[in-house]
């Protein structure tokens, strides 16, 4: 069930107070407490869009070896981007990019495969080629000025050189130079209509298709040596190296190559237009050199991010919405929330705020159902995660409390079931009802958070003016929302009726409060009169003065 929704500012004002806690994150501080002693906020910061920065470049002269190592790189502010942990940098000569990732499934390098399947209409002269998907771990980084793009592919498999990344214009377009691969296809394929390898497994050209046994296979691959502009990006990776199932890929390549119909010349030092690419590829399926990317904006500064948070209302006795403001220069900060009421429940879950990039606005809404909520004192814990500035964590301390009588959702109307009456000699009625507790609360170690199993549940019921007789109702089985009891009849005389009132009483032990409905119902058949004879003549009477009538004004 999700747990996060976004109410109307009238609930906000109708629910919660307007005091501000705000907490200032460019030096946050360890353990933060409940209402930090020195609240700072820049007014020129909040209130306003979030940037639109996407990836911190720094200088790092001096600094990196290019040996699939992020030792080096241990003073870099580096952050998530599309799922690969980013670092950049240069310096006067060099481009530097490292990546990292996890793959716990582990070196991925299976090759294409074709195979020929015959599954064509003409195959007795001619057979179709099937190409069979391989799995390839892969990662792409690059960058953009804003008019040519410069992409460099690392792949785990025989496609990747150890030494070089493959470079191509993000368009599918190669940067010239021998491949670190060749692909195994036939390029005349309008002669045959289908995708189909142009050698066997030893790069001997296939002299006839056509006489070629169905069933036949051949790599999509080989292995190839990289020259030219294929080897103006060096690289180095590492995998597994902490027991983390992490890769590690470093790229380098000169700020300025000199071949200007490949490669884009990267003055870093305006970085006006200019974007940064990256994306990783598990299992990739070895027909193409595409990897996904996502596109960010290159910035070489960081201002310190900021955030409030509202102090909210305790006790909370329905749904907690949580409010503040935050602002980043850079694109997606998070911020995640947990309420340590449901560890028990859901583990260690934290859920994401909504964050209005147009505002600052952020908001996040705790509710609440008669299957989760938790009553009594509990934590409120905020983690704010801007993109490059530290991760800081607040919290608050609330009450929750259970102010709601249990509800009676359906009751079986005896009185609707026996229009008539129930008739004599019958022994008992049952009586069956539906209930609801809209909170639960914790019963310690006897049985952890209540259900319907703790709501008590009696069933009274007297006729005329007895004495009422009190029934406890049971469940039809445990955990669940329906209880029933009977209401004893006593054998009464033929004719005689008695009017029995009966009510169902919920009552919620954790608040001592109660809810009932009452109904009625008529013991004993009620007779209606036998019509006598002048009630009958008079009826067909009026009968044949209808008919009479009828006829004269015909």
């Amino acid at each position: 069930m999700k747990k996060s929704k976004i109410l109307a500012a009238v609930l906000l004002l109708a629910m919660f107070s307007s005091v501000l806690t705000v907490v200032k994150f460019s030096s946050p501080v360890s353990g933060s407490s409940e209402t930090p002693a020195t609240p700072v906020v820049s007014p020129e910061a909040l209130g306003q869009p979030l940037g639109e920065k996407g990836v911190w470049l720094n200088d790092v002269t001096g600094l990196i070896t290019v040996d699939g190592d992020l030792g080096d790189w241990a003073t870099i502010p580096h952050a998530m981007c599309n799922g690969v942990d980013t670092y950049v940098g240069n310096d006067s000569t060099y481009a530097y990019v490292a990546v990292a990732w996890v793959d716990s499934s582990k070196f991925d390098g299976k090759v294409s495969e074709w195979n020929k399947t015959g599954a064509t209409l003409d195959n007795i002269t001619n057979g179709a080629w099937v190409e069979y998907d391989g799995a390839d771990d892969m990662v792409s980084v690059g960058f953009s000025n804003g008019t040519y793009t410069d992409m460099w592919t690392w792949a785990y498999s025989f496609r990747g050189d150890g030494s070089y990344a493959y470079e191509s214009d993000g368009a599918g377009n190669a940067d010239g130079g021998a491949l670190p691969f060749v692909r195994n296809i036939d390029v005349a394929e309008a002669a045959q209509g289908w995708d189909q390898p142009e050698t066997d497994n030893s790069s001997v050209a296939i002299p006839s298709h056509v006489a070629l046994a169905n069933g036949t296979s051949y790599k999509g691959w080989f292995d190839n040596v990289p020259g030219g502009s294929q080897t103006d990006v060096d690289i180095a990776y590492t995998y597994n190296t902490s027991a983390d199932d992490r890769y590690i890929v470093e790229f380098r390549r000169l700020l300025d190559t000199g071949a200007y119909v490949d490669d884009i010349n990267l003055n870093l030092n305006n970085l006006t237009d200019m974007s940064f690419f990256v994306g990783r590829a598990n299992k990739q399926t070895f027909k193409n050199m595409d990897v996904s990317v996502d596109e960010y904006a290159l910035a070489d500064d960081n201002v310190a991010a900021e955030f409030t948070w509202d102090i909210f209302e305790s006790p909370v006795t329905e749904a907690i919405l949580i409010t503040g403001t935050v602002w980043d220069d850079y694109v997606n900060p998070w911020i995640n929330v947990q309420l340590s009421g449901w560890l028990d429940t859901y583990g260690d879950v934290w859920g994401i705020a909504d964050v209005n990039l147009f505002t600052g606005d952020w908001s996040y809404l705790f509710y609440y159902d008669d299957d989760d909520m938790p009553l009594g004192g509990y934590t409120v814990n905020i983690s704010f995660v801007p993109k490059y500035d530290a991760q800081n964590d607040t919290y608050q301390n609330i009450t929750i409390v259970d102010d709601q009588a249990p509800q009676i959702v359906g009751l079986v109307n005896l009185n609707t079931q026996y229009p008539n009456g129930v008739p004599n000699g019958t022994d008992y009625v049952p009586v069956t009802v539906g209930v609801s507790d809209n909170y639960q609360y914790y019963v310690g170690g006897e049985a952890g958070y209540s259900t319907t199993d703790f709501l008590t549940v009696y069933l009274f019921s007297y006729a005329e003016d007895d004495v009422a007789l009190m029934t406890p109702m049971v469940q039809f089985s445990s955990g669940g929302a329906t209880f029933t009891a009977n209401i004893t009849l006593p054998n009464i005389a033929a004719g005689t009726t008695y009017n029995y009132t009966y009510f169902v009483e919920v009552f919620d032990p954790s608040n001592n409060k109660i809810s009932s409905a009452h109904y009625w119902f008529i013991h004993g058949v009620i007779v209606l009169p036998t019509p006598g004879f002048g009630i009958l003549a008079g009826l067909f009477g009026l009968a044949g003065a209808a008919f009479i009538i009828y006829k004269k004004r015909k």
